[in-house]
């Protein structure tokens, strides 16, 4: 296979999600044909990417194996989280969560109501 074929491959694989990306903008289409679309089509991706990063370099891939293919998966996926976390406004977690607003929980009574003991 040259690399004209390959490029063709895998323009489906890239091109697909891009418009159900696009598509998330138009008011008319539901959420849901998106999401069930995005879904089957992601399994696809996972696919070609695992084998692309599993199979040796005389194949076409890029040899990395059975531990260093899941390790580049993991960092390209807290990649991709972390932006998504900050635009949302919430600072990394620390360990302790000090300053994280989970798990403060805010109790209003009624006035004259004395807390109990």
């Amino acid at each position: 296979m040259d690399r004209a074929e390959r490029g063709c491959g895998a323009l489906p694989v890239t091109g697909e999600p891009a418009v159900l990306v696009a598509l998330m903008k138009v008011p008319a289409v539901s959420n849901v044909p998106l999401f069930w679309s995005a879904f089957v089509l992601t399994r696809s991706l996972g696919a070609t990417v695992g084998d692309f990063l599993t199979k040796p370099v005389v194949k076409g891939g890029s040899n990395l194996g059975t531990i260093g293919s899941p390790a580049v998966l993991l960092a390209v996926l807290f990649g991709l989280l972390r932006p998504g976390t900050r635009a949302q406004g919430r600072p990394p977690a620390h360990g302790s969560g000090a300053g994280h607003p989970v798990g403060r929980v805010t109790v209003n009574r009624a006035p004259g109501v004395c807390p109990r003991s």
